[in-house]
């Protein structure tokens, strides 16, 4: 629609520039972990201009799926904006600790 000035059927033109920036969210935690990037690099061809993620905790596996993406060359076609949130209760850190909060993997330690 943006990229084709069209109305979603594909005949009817749109008058103007059409100003959108389009984003979609990724989970790089969710399984299988190896299809994180091919998923991704779906949503940017269908338009992304941005990603953004699920919180992150743990480091290390937000850096292995980031390595994912940047061997597909991803990173330099859309913006990812890396989800951060803080801990703002014992209750969410023992779930995170726990596993009982799904999609959000907390390092050990």
């Amino acid at each position: 629609m943006r990229d084709q000035g069209t109305l979603l059927g594909g005949i009817e033109k749109i008058e103007g520039e059409i100003r959108l920036f389009i984003g979609a969210v990724e989970n790089p935690f969710a399984d299988p972990v190896e299809f994180r990037a091919i998923r991704l690099g779906k949503k940017v061809a269908a338009g992304a201009d941005f990603i953004q993620t699920q919180c992150i905790y743990d480091m290390n596996r937000f850096k292995e799926w980031m390595k994912r993406v940047q061997d597909r060359g991803l990173h330099e076609k859309c913006h990812i904006l890396a989800g951060v949130s803080p801990l703002n209760s014992e209750r969410i850190i023992l779930q995170c600790k726990d596993k009982t909060l799904p999609g959000f993997p907390f390092p050990k330690g």
